[in-house]
């Protein structure tokens, strides 16, 4: 598949859109698969919202339910925070 010029974020609803679709074939009913995104912002709760609309609009097509989000605050390998 050709991908030409594609935004960061076209690509990640591609992939994403591609994972939700693909879980929903591979597991069981009440399956949970975990689907992250890397967001550059310092304060997520702003945002809480729209991620998870976002994702449940992502899932629509698919029987899998968006009900929660979790953050986890990613460093970067080498940044001196601990990988443990």
């Amino acid at each position: 598949m050709a991908l030409g010029h594609m935004t960061a974020a076209k690509y990640r609803l591609l992939v994403q859109n591609a994972a939700y679709e693909f879980a929903d074939k591979l597991f069981a009913v009440g399956g949970r698969p975990q689907v992250g995104d890397r967001l550059p912002v310092q304060d997520i709760e702003p945002m809480r919202a729209e991620l998870l609309a976002s994702h449940a609009d992502q899932a629509a097509p698919t029987t899998l339910k968006v009900t929660d989000t979790a953050f986890l605050e990613y460093q970067e390998v080498g940044s001196g925070a601990s990988t443990c």
